[in-house]
């Protein structure tokens, strides 16, 4: 199973704890936790925002965004972003480094969440 790459290199995963709590947030699921989340869609998030990172890496935007925001703040605004909620990259002042951000987004189109008949959540 593919782990976050760039996040070893940080030794964290608050980018994709923050992109999995924003998704329960947005999903009215905040009173659940990431237990209640089916793995399969946590590996398949934990793969988007490997290669979320790896894109923003590759258009050298990587290392500017986190310098504006901290990695929490990037999965939860990379959820936001991708869904077309209304907020994200674009809207927290960041100018052109915001707009060329929420572009690569755009790359990732929109996901769902919802709870199954078996009571876990997935991310679809």
């Amino acid at each position: 199973m593919k782990h976050i790459k760039l996040f070893e290199n940080f030794g964290v995963y608050e980018a994709l704890e923050g992109y999995l709590n924003c998704a329960l947030w947005t999903g009215e699921f905040d009173d659940n936790d990431f237990d209640d989340i089916d793995s399969k869609s946590v590996d398949n998030a934990r793969d988007d925002v490997d290669n979320f990172f790896e894109e923003l890496r590759r258009h050298m935007l990587l290392d500017k965004l986190i310098k504006e925001m901290d990695l929490d703040s990037i999965g939860h605004d990379f959820w936001l972003t991708r869904n077309g909620n209304g907020v994200g990259f674009w809207d927290r002042d960041l100018g052109d480094l915001g707009d060329k951000v929420s572009k690569i987004c755009e790359l990732f189109g929109g996901k769902d969440i919802y709870k199954g008949d078996d009571e876990k959540i997935y991310i679809e």
